[in-house]
């Protein structure tokens, strides 16, 4: 299997829940879909369960 062909597309519709004080998308949850994403592509490519080990920096 290629690289490209595991790519994964999400959409998602940000809720107020999802929000933060200023009213734009929390970054901890943005993390999570990135995070779940990530996971799937992971899983397409390698055909076995990945986690993540760590995450080095994100910057919003």
């Amino acid at each position: 299997m290629k690289p490209q062909e595991s790519e994964v597309v999400n959409t998602y519709i940000i809720q107020p829940p999802q929000t933060n004080a200023h009213g734009t998308a929390f970054g901890g949850q943005i993390m999570a879909w990135m995070d779940e994403t990530a996971a799937i592509a992971a899983l397409r490519f390698c055909k076995t369960l990945c986690v993540t080990v760590s995450v080095d920096r994100v910057q919003f």
